[in-house]
């Protein structure tokens, strides 16, 4: 793949040179390809991971709510112990 900028030069009309530059951007557009690649899979990798934690975070608040509601049946006279003693 190339790019390049230039100017035409005319004469009466008809081309009759060219000045410019002319570069390969082959490499450029691989290395982009990649990186777009990459910077994807990075993001499914984090939505991924968030899941994972959401649904961790979830398990142990409803752990802790069942833990906080056996302890308050254990301990009737004190409201329950590990809201006040835990927090």
């Amino acid at each position: 793949m190339a790019a390049g900028t230039g100017h035409r030069l005319f004469d009466d009309g008809k081309p009759v040179r060219m000045l410019g530059v002319n570069l390969d951007i082959t490499d450029r557009k691989e290395i982009e390809a990649a990186l777009a690649k990459h910077q994807e899979e990075l993001e499914e990798l984090v939505a991924a991971k968030t899941s994972d934690l959401r649904s961790a975070n979830t398990a142990l608040e409803a752990s802790r709510t069942e833990l906080e509601e056996f302890d308050g049946a254990t301990h009737p006279s004190t409201g329950g112990g590990l809201s006040q003693a835990g927090a």
